[in-house]
Order: structure tokens, then C-alpha cells, then sequence
């Protein structure tokens, strides 16, 4: 198939954390390294953050900090800073838990400070 689309040596692919991507990835170029496209991640972050603290200068401050925690930390760093978050209403300790599971079932695609280290993109930013 790869013939077919005139593609060959794919070594990395970028996604928005769906599942079917990651398979018609692996099913198209074989075994690759999988990131998530950051402009995606930071995306469900601040959504998350519009569910926490509205439209407030606080909200900034949290998506820039977790942004940062997860470009140099990945997953383990984002969990440990959002099971700190304490006195969440219903909605906001549901849309933390949606953000830990979006990131948790992507947790092996989160190595961004390893990609920056060696040069390679974390995509669209």
C-alpha cells in the first residue's frame, strides 16, 4: 500500500488522539513512532481550563502551566498536577477526569521533551 501512495520510510506520525488514526497509521506505514500533535493536546488542556476557572486570568495561568508540565514531564506530570486540583465542583471534576483519560489512552505518544531534545517536531504549534 505504501508502494501504491508512492511512501516509504515512515518513521513518525502525528495525530489528534483518535484511536482509528493511530490504527489506519499502523495498517498504512507499519510500526512508526507515534506523537500526539501538541496543538491538540494543549487544545483539550484549555478546554479543560475553560471548565475550571472560566475566562479568568487564572485560566491562562493554568493552561501555560500545565502546557509547560506536559512538554517536560508528559503524562506523569500532567496527573500529579490535576489529582492536586482539591474543592472541583461536579463539572469541573468531570471534565479533569475526561482530560486524564484523553491523555491517559496517550500516554505513550507524550514524549515531547525527548523529541525537542533531539530536533524533531511535536507538531502544529
Amino acid at each position: 500500500m505504501r508502494r501504491t501512495l508512492g511512501v516509504g520510510g515512515v518513521t513518525s506520525a502525528f495525530g489528534d488522539g483518535a484511536k482509528w488514526i493511530w490504527n489506519v497509521v499502523r495498517e498504512v506505514f507499519g510500526k512508526t513512532e507515534e506523537c500526539l500533535d501538541i496543538y491538540h493536546a494543549a487544545e483539550h488542556i484549555s478546554d479543560c481550563g475553560k471548565v475550571l476557572f472560566g475566562e479568568s486570568p487564572s485560566k491562562t495561568e493554568w493552561f501555560e502551566r500545565m502546557r509547560l508540565v506536559l512538554l517536560s514531564e508528559g503524562f506523569v506530570g500532567l496527573e500529579r498536577e490535576l489529582k492536586l486540583l482539591s474543592g472541583l465542583k461536579k463539572g469541573q471534576r468531570l471534565s479533569v477526569a475526561s482530560l486524564l483519560d484523553y491523555f491517559r489512552g496517550n500516554a505513550g505518544r507524550l514524549d515531547y521533551c525527548g523529541r525537542l531534545a533531539s530536533g524533531r517536531a511535536i507538531g502544529r504549534v
